[in-house]
């Protein structure tokens, strides 16, 4: 059964997580604020969505929800990790 793995933020820790887990079998649904990051990922991920990983409406909408498992992979700002 394919798993569905949530990353937001592609900096990194969230690049190196949708490297390694893009040789397993699940689908990758990646989420960053900057377009040239989730550009960069795309041979790796199921889905790429610029978006801010803070806003609530955008995360369900994208079906982050209804993802296996969800890794907050941003660094530098603990607020939005918190929220995310």
């Amino acid at each position: 059964m394919t798993k569905t793995v949530g990353i937001l933020g592609l900096g990194v820790f969230g690049t190196t997580i949708a490297k390694q887990l893009s040789q397993y079998d699940c689908d990758i649904i990646a989420v960053d604020s900057q377009e040239e990051n989730v550009n960069r990922l795309e041979p790796y991920i199921t889905k790429g969505v610029i978006a801010d990983i803070t806003d609530f409406h955008v995360l369900e909408e994208i079906g982050i929800s209804d993802c296996d498992v969800t890794v907050i992979a941003t660094g530098s700002n603990l607020e939005a990790s918190i929220l995310a």
